[in-house]
């Protein structure tokens, strides 16, 4: 049986300073990233860069808080409507399947940690 290897957040420790903290996983777009400092949302950061995220001015976390990145894919809509007759490219084919890779790999991961 495959297994996940894959996880959908990382965590890190919090060290009264802006980072950037690093991002081990992929994601679609940035706004199906949930963070979260001491167990709280927030949503007092930036990306400087598609792996790493920094805190805004005001908003370290301080030593010792524990940062959780997670990813949050929306599978409400599809990314991607294939149309008849339209071309079909690889980056459109990757999109749509890294959307259900990324779904099951959270669900994964919830039956995993928080179970």
């Amino acid at each position: 049986m495959a297994t996940n290897t894959a996880a959908s957040f990382t965590n890190h420790t919090g060290n009264n300073t802006a980072g950037p903290f690093s991002i081990s996983f992929g994601y679609l777009s940035e706004d199906e990233i949930d963070v979260t400092v001491d167990g709280v949302l927030t949503t007092h950061y930036t990306f400087p860069s598609a792996t790493t995220i920094s805190f805004t001015s005001g908003n370290h976390p301080a030593n010792n808080a524990v940062i959780k990145f997670q990813r949050n894919t929306n599978i409400s809509a599809k990314k991607v409507d294939f149309q008849d007759g339209a071309v079909l490219t690889e980056a459109d084919l990757d999109n749509n399947a890294d959307q259900a890779i990324y779904a099951l790999q959270e669900n994964l991961d919830v039956l995993n940690n928080d179970i």
